[in-house]
């Protein structure tokens, strides 16, 4: 893209209650099951992406979606990053505007569930804890991030340990 020397716009969006989207194979519901009280067990029949089965299932129909975009896009310069539910597409060129409007489109079209409140775009924005900076081309931790990271540190100092949660 920075080949290109035009604009690049970059847009990212996320969709809505990925991790309750994927339903588990009924062959695979026993590996994600467990016993709240005696004589209850509880089966989650629809996965979450910290089970292996509904990670590869979401990154399987996420990938086909985004997959059939570049088809339909073809050779135009354009790029789609996606982390677990967070989506980062980037278009550069003359038709920069209309190509990143055309893979959200295809993406709808095929039923991604998206939150339409946690959608931006420009040329600069954080997106998973990273800052992306298209004017300059480059990258580094966001600000956001770095003062999680802070604190936690701090907390990790001061306690002297880290929770196993963590």
């Amino acid at each position: 893209l920075k080949a290109l020397k035009g604009p690049v716009l970059i847009v990212k969006g996320d969709a809505k209650k990925a991790h309750r989207r994927v339903p588990v194979r009924r062959e695979d519901q026993g590996w994600q099951a467990c016993k709240l009280r005696q004589g209850t067990v509880w089966l989650n029949r629809c996965g979450t992406f910290g089970v292996g089965s509904a990670a590869s299932w979401w990154s399987r129909l996420c990938g086909g979606v985004s997959r059939l975009v570049m088809y339909i896009i073809l050779r135009e310069e354009a790029w789609q990053l996606v982390f677990a539910d967070d989506s980062l597409w980037a278009t550069a060129g003359r038709e920069l505007v209309l190509n990143s409007l055309l893979m959200i489109f295809v993406h709808v079209l095929c039923g991604m569930p998206f939150t339409w409140q946690k959608f931006a775009g420009g040329h600069k924005m954080d997106w998973i804890g990273f800052q992306l900076d298209y004017k300059r081309f480059a990258v580094g931790i966001s600000e956001a991030r770095s003062r999680w990271l802070e604190v936690w540190l701090r907390d990790v100092l001061a306690a002297g340990a880290v929770r196993v949660q963590e």
